[in-house]
């Protein structure tokens, strides 16, 4: 029995280490993961809300200051293999950096006549805090379009829900609808873009907010929806039998 107890202690005690350190090696990996969705869900509600914060709010430093906080987290957990996404993260964090420290400096260097002009009235006039959500449009816009040389960005996400490896093994038929569907995308993007700019430009900001904080959302549910109907209860039935086409 000696011998038994000892053969089991001596083989059996790493593999029960093993498991404990796999375990909290699991758990860590857990943790990160819960960490890094409520992050993302902060930041989707301060994208949202982002708009209604800039009219109503009387303290645009503030508001500056957590996009700049926001989006600086979001580049540092941006993973090494999304360069562009950690570039991107980085240019935002660094464009509402700077308007943070221009409306500290503009109230702080307001009594020193050219410096306080350049800080403090050039931002008046600029209100570039307003394009936000231009750049935002203009963005989504570049990354769905520049997918179109090659493969499309909704047939990235039709290949990953198919289930296939490769754009190659989807029917030709999903294929052109993804494509034309990253086409609509496309639209929706642009015009959404010279709206806010349009708004942005006039002196009256309530539509703005209005447009950038609440109606853009209601047309991309909208779009979804029709979406959604239109590709279960139309498209599919459609083509039914004709995945080898």
């Amino acid at each position: 029995m000696p011998k038994i107890h000892r053969f089991s202690h001596t083989f059996l005690s790493p593999l029960k280490e093993g498991i404990k350190a796999l375990k909290l090696q699991n758990d860590k990996d857990f943790a990160k993961k819960c960490a890094l969705v409520a992050f993302n869900v902060v930041f989707v509600c301060l994208s949202i809300s982002y708009p209604l914060a800039v009219y109503f709010g009387e303290n645009i430093c503030a508001v500056a200051g957590i996009m700049a906080l926001a989006w600086g987290i979001k580049a540092f957990l941006s993973h090494k293999s999304h360069s562009a996404n950690k570039t991107l993260s980085s240019i935002f964090a660094l464009l509402f950096g700077i308007i943070f420290l221009r409306e500290i400096l503009g109230e702080f260097l307001s009594g020193f006549g050219g410096f306080g002009g350049f800080f403090g009235e050039a931002q008046s006039k600029l209100e570039i805090v307003y394009f936000y959500p231009v750049c935002v449009y203009l963005l989504l816009l570049c990354v769905f379009a520049l997918s179109l040389k090659g493969e499309a960005i909704i047939t990235r996400f039709a290949t990953h829900s198919h289930g296939v490896r490769s754009s190659k093994q989807l029917p030709k038929y999903v294929i052109s609808y993804t494509r034309t569907l990253t086409k609509i995308w496309i639209s929706y993007f642009g015009l959404s873009a010279i709206i806010a700019f349009a708004l942005a430009l006039l002196e009256e900001k309530l539509y703005w907010s209005l447009f950038c904080g609440g109606i853009c959302y209601v047309a991309l549910g909208l779009l979804f929806g029709i979406e959604w109907i239109y590709r279960n209860y139309y498209f599919i039935p459609e083509h039914k039998g004709l995945d080898n086409v």
